[in-house]
């Protein structure tokens, strides 16, 4: 329970500091964000 609330919380801090590059891309970026959040 823990690690899964650690790690989304730094999943959450990277792809708001990759959101910046991701802006142009949309909705490509994000999904491919979550995508490698989740594993």
């Amino acid at each position: 329970m823990g690690r899964q609330a650690l790690v989304q919380a730094t999943c959450r801090m990277y792809l708001l500091s990759v959101f910046n590059q991701c802006s142009r891309n949309g909705i490509q970026c994000k999904l491919r964000l979550a995508l490698r959040c989740k594993l």
